[in-house]
């Protein structure tokens, strides 16, 4: 009773006051521990019973406790397959103890085996206990498919659910497990663009999977609407195939909505960058009467940053100035609140600690970032990615590699990309040599994110030679790694030549299409080595050959080009005809010419532009430049007459921050 009841003191105060135990009692307070989440108390326990008193039931409780704490392991690498090593070790033993005491073979104890060496990450030993079972039922069957899908082995797990129809008939966690295999696959599967599904890049083959899962269910479960684990496996499967139609569809039919169904969606949104609508979904629940659970922050706080890194930078002013994502910030900080009234404290929850350190990094508030950092009770080593990952990324460099000097657990390719990310802004090659010198110790020179980022140091140092070294001893280089090594040679204007001779060699030797980023880096080579002709050979190249559409970013670079040649009617002609509304960079890039080119009569219509724009943080550069452009040419009264336009504007902005105190 008092286990049943999750109190485990009382049940072992009564256990340990039996003047004879039998296996039943032995037995209950195993099974005790292992259900409330006492694991190792529970194989502590298991330990002590003496083998003559163990019977099937005490070893699938065993089974059961190393099954539980293997979800707790982290995983370490061990032939390509992550595998909870500690956990195996203790598993192995006690199928030692159910062997040695005959009880293996029994279908019951086989079957927690299963179970217990897939949670394990040891499918090899898991597919040999579930071969040498005679009779198999479905919760045998569905050990071994649950297990194949939790370890990324997706394809297995369909094949297996196929050999089952011969045997016996699926149930509720069959699909359950099917789905969490077509999920799995879905997100190995190149997905493609269909009218009618929003942002989402549909993942063709496995929708189709999914979708004949749901119909077999819907057969074979009476009433599925009311069957919410099956249901949320749906949303979650439909969402990672990237049709959240269907994700939608499956989660309305649901009579009865709990926390785990509102943040299958929840998470399906945002997995498919539709976080405002994660957002609204999120409130939604809320105003539905469902407490929100941790991971329901937690998608809650991972829409809010990908939302930060579309939001434009303000700036303002506190101690010093800082560039935050106001909107975004608001947003993150409404959930951080409501997490620690629903939750009692966050600190304890290194998984939601961690995407809060990551939020308030997005959002630009390094001083928030760090005191959840600090509150934390125990931090894993994404925590440390998180925060050092946030410095670099907001030009805090010194203070990421001051962190990654204090680092107080093993670092992961992750950590030294970050902590590369930082040398390169403060192109400290010395300090990159010697972090390039510990991932070689780690044997993670190979890593496609680590080589990427030395390929960024140490073009940002001007080493082409170490860059190209890198790149060369990738099997095979992806368009980042080629966009690292042309973008180090694009900083150099003498080594422009060499910058569209690697994206030669990336296009034709290596077969390697270039990507929006490719043709930003090569449109601004161009720019700099005054390259018009092949500057707009590029661009054309761009949609015509490779079929992408450019962004604001590539007219901007074309009319820099153009610009910087004195075709300054040319350049106007770009930002007045691109299918994106000007901004303050595209007059700033004309007005920029302008001053060059001592051409006032376009500088005038682009100076005026830019004040049209309801943009005041720009202005200031535009007054310069066009008193610059007027002093060029020893117009000495309209530059004056600039001048003082800025200083009123100034003063105009400052009484409307700070209100007039007259």
């Amino acid at each position: 009773m008092y286990a049943k009841c999750g109190n485990m003191p009382e049940a072992f105060s009564v256990f340990h006051a039996m003047p004879r135990r039998n296996h039943a009692s032995w037995n209950t307070l195993i099974v005790g521990y292992a259900e409330n989440g006492e694991s190792g108390t529970a194989l502590e326990v298991f330990s002590r019973m003496e083998e003559p008193q163990r019977n099937a039931l005490t070893f699938v409780a065993a089974s059961m406790a190393c099954a539980s704490l293997a979800a707790q392991e982290e995983g370490r690498l061990v032939d390509g397959s992550l595998v909870k090593l500690d956990c195996l070790e203790r598993g192995m033993e006690v199928h030692s103890c159910a062997s040695k005491a005959g009880c293996d073979s029994e279908l019951l104890v086989a079957s927690s085996l299963v179970d217990m060496y897939a949670k394990c990450g040891s499918m090899a030993n898991a597919r040999n206990i579930f071969s040498s079972i005679l009779h198999r039922d479905v919760v045998c069957w569905t050990s071994l498919i649950q297990g194949y899908a939790e370890n990324g082995h997706g394809e297995e797990a369909l094949d297996l659910f196929s050999a089952m129809s011969g045997e016996c008939e699926p149930n509720a966690r069959t699909f359950v497990a099917v789905l969490l295999a077509c999920a799995s696959l879905a997100s190995r599967e190149v997905g493609r663009m269909i009218a009618d599904h929003g942002k989402a890049s549909v993942k063709v083959r496995c929708l189709e999977i999914a979708m004949a899962t749901h119909s077999r269910a819907a057969k074979m479960i009476n009433c599925l609407e009311l069957d919410v684990f099956v249901a949320s496996s749906l949303v979650d499967a439909y969402a990672k195939c990237g049709s959240l139609v269907d994700a939608r569809m499956a989660f309305d039919r649901m009579r009865h909505r709990d926390v785990v169904l509102w943040t299958s969606l929840l998470l399906g949104y945002v997995d498919n960058e539709e976080c405002e609508l994660a957002l609204e979904l999120f409130e939604f629940m809320v105003a539905e009467g469902c407490k929100p659970g941790a991971q329901s922050f937690v998608a809650g706080l991972v829409a809010c940053a990908r939302l930060a890194v579309e939001e434009e930078e303000e700036t303002t002013q506190s101690i010093e100035v800082r560039r935050v994502k106001l909107t975004s910030l608001d947003k993150g900080m409404a959930i951080h609140s409501r997490a620690y009234t629903n939750l009692g404290c966050c600190d304890s929850n290194v998984f939601l600690g961690n995407t809060l350190v990551d939020m308030y990094s997005k959002c630009g508030s390094l001083l928030d970032a760090r005191i959840v950092f600090d509150r934390m009770f125990h931090r894993s080593i994404a925590s440390w990615n998180a925060l050092i990952a946030g410095y670099a990324e907001n030009r805090e460099a010194e203070l990421a590699l001051e962190l990654f000097s204090r680092l107080e657990c093993a670092p992961n390719a992750v950590t030294y990309a970050a902590a590369l990310l930082a040398c390169t802004e403060l192109a400290t090659l010395e300090f990159g040599k010697a972090i390039h010198a510990a991932i070689i110790r780690c044997a993670l020179e190979s890593d496609e994110l680590v080589a990427n980022k030395l390929v960024d140091l140490y073009g940002r140092c001007g080493c082409m030679v170490d860059a190209e070294i890198i790149v060369s001893t990738l099997g095979e280089p992806t368009v980042v790694s080629w966009n690292a090594l042309i973008a180090g040679y694009s900083r150099q204007a003498e080594a422009s030549s060499r910058a569209f001779s690697a994206f030669q060699r990336m296009r034709e030797e290596e077969s390697v299409a270039p990507n929006e980023v490719t043709f930003l880096l090569v449109l601004t080579a161009c720019s700099h080595a005054g390259l018009v002709d092949m500057g707009q050979a590029c661009f054309d190249a761009m949609v015509s050959t490779y079929n992408l559409t450019p962004g604001i970013e590539h007219y901007h670079c074309l009319a820099d080009i153009f610009g910087r040649a004195n075709q300054l009617e040319k350049a106007l002609e770009i930002v007045t005809s691109m299918p994106y509304k000007a901004t303050s960079v595209s007059w700033k890039t004309i007005l920029a010419s302008c001053r060059k080119w001592r051409n006032v009569e376009a500088g005038k219509f682009a100076f005026d532009s830019l004040l049209a724009l309801e943009v005041d943080g720009h202005k200031t550069a535009a007054f310069l430049l066009m008193a610059s452009l007027y002093g060029s040419l020893d117009m000495w009264e309209e530059q004056a007459k600039v001048l003082e336009a800025r200083n009123m504007l100034f003063v105009d902005s400052e009484r409307e921050k700070f209100g007039n105190k007259e």
